[in-house]
């Protein structure tokens, strides 16, 4: 059921929304793959430094698969994901960066949650493809510890979480 309403709901975004960036194909497969419970692709998307601050691969797993779980057993879909605005593209001194700004509704229980987010992606040296980070967790405090050749100025997108 949830995957039906994930791809009802993906469907209905890739009509309105049929030139998308490659990041914004990325965070929309990450998305969908949470919501589905697709432990493995949630964690080939996920930022290698994530991984690492879990403690590893198999801590990162064991972690990500108990918030997965709690999502298929809170019986919380994803009814609409689109992308408010085009991805911004910055160039650091080591790595490419792309904040990938996402507007979501989830539905649960009755209820149902607007969020305005952005997923922050990273091309690292070498890499053929991106990987992520959710986007709230990242801001001007703590982006130079993880990333020191992210620009110091660049302005984070705003953030929000509403029920409607």
């Amino acid at each position: 059921m949830i995957a039906l309403a994930t791809a009802a709901g993906a469907a209905l975004s890739e009509q309105s929304e049929p030139r998308l960036e490659p990041v914004q194909r990325d965070v929309r497969e990450l998305s969908q793959a949470l919501y589905r419970g697709d432990l493995d692709t949630v964690l080939r998307f996920t930022h290698p430094k994530i991984k690492k601050m879990f403690g590893g691969s198999e801590a990162v797993r064991a972690a990500m698969e108990q918030a997965l779980l709690s999502i298929l057993d809170s019986g919380m879909t994803l009814e609409a994901f689109t992308f408010p605005r085009a991805p911004d593209y910055i160039e650091g001194v080591e790595r490419r960066f792309a904040i990938v700004p996402t507007l979501s509704i989830m539905a649960m229980k009755g209820q149902r949650i607007e969020s305005l987010n952005y997923q922050f992606g990273v091309l690292e040296p070498g890499a053929e493809s991106w990987a992520y980070i959710e986007g709230s967790r990242i801001n001007q405090q703590n982006v130079g510890v993880l990333f020191p050749d992210f620009p110091a100025d660049y302005t984070f997108p705003e953030f929000y979480r509403k029920r409607l």
